[in-house]
């Protein structure tokens, strides 16, 4: 098998970091923190030409795999291919809420800049995707191109520094209470106990959003329904039958 820096680095520590929010399980913890460094070595860490500048791209580019396709070619070493650095930037951002010591937020938004730098110039017919891989001592950029969605919620949070006002996506898991709530912004969390959760969301933008709260139950005892206050205000909860639910496609 050859190594990976989207199948490993990425997929091996963002699934125990998920698992860990919802359950608290330490054990979980460790397990992203050593699957986050496996995916260390697919990062460059130093600029590797004689190139200098702050639009050089060098270093914190990512090459995709310690091999070539089909055992032949193209050749991978040493040619990075961003879009795979920026899904295992994105695990990092995950792991580094719940390890703050470690260097994931230095390694997520080291990535995400060398992804900004890699896209298309504003003069370009393509600007703003990424190319399929990148040429560090031509400093040229390689078809086919891609989409940018790797790169968005990793270029906001980089962008964003320390504003909560400005982060994209949070979601928290409030494990007393059993809610998980997903929102378009910070979650700041005030109270989780047994039936009740109180939080803050930061919202990004100032336009109309949704947070989507799971877990709403009854009370075990009465069957009440249950309550949820906007800015301590009730919010009417509307019931469908499961027959007014959409459903997949066969």
């Amino acid at each position: 098998m050859i190594p990976t820096a989207a199948s490993g680095g990425f997929a091996r520590s963002s699934s125990p970091v998920r698992r860990q929010r919802l359950t608290g399980d330490p054990e979980l913890l460790d397990t992203a923190r050593y699957w986050a460094w496996t995916g260390v070595p697919f990062v460059y860490l130093v600029t590797p030409t004689a190139e200098r500048g702050p639009a050089v791209v060098g270093s914190y580019a990512t090459i995709p795999v310690l091999g070539a396709t089909n055992w032949v070619a193209p050749n991978w070493f040493g040619l990075p291919v961003q879009w795979c650095g920026l899904v295992y930037a994105d695990g990092l951002v995950q792991l580094a809420r719940l390890d703050p010591r470690g260097p994931w937020r230095t390694l997520a938004e080291g990535i995400a800049a060398s992804g900004i730098l890699q896209t298309y110039p504003q003069d370009h017919p393509h600007h703003g995707l990424l190319p399929d891989s990148f040429n560090l001592s031509a400093q040229s950029r390689n078809p086919s191109d891609i989409n940018p969605g790797t790169l968005q919620p990793v270029a906001l949070r980089l962008l964003a520094g320390d504003r909560l006002t400005a982060i994209p996506y949070e979601f928290h898991a409030f494990r007393s209470s059993g809610l998980w709530v997903h929102a378009p912004g910070a979650v700041e969390a005030i109270r989780d106990q047994p039936g009740s959760a109180h939080f803050t969301v930061k919202a990004w933008s100032p336009r109309p959003s949704f947070v989507v709260i799971h877990g709403l139950h009854p009370g075990p005892a009465s069957k009440t329904p249950p309550v949820v206050r906007l800015d301590g205000q009730p919010i009417t909860l509307e019931t469908r039958p499961a027959s007014a639910c959409p459903t997949a496609a066969p």
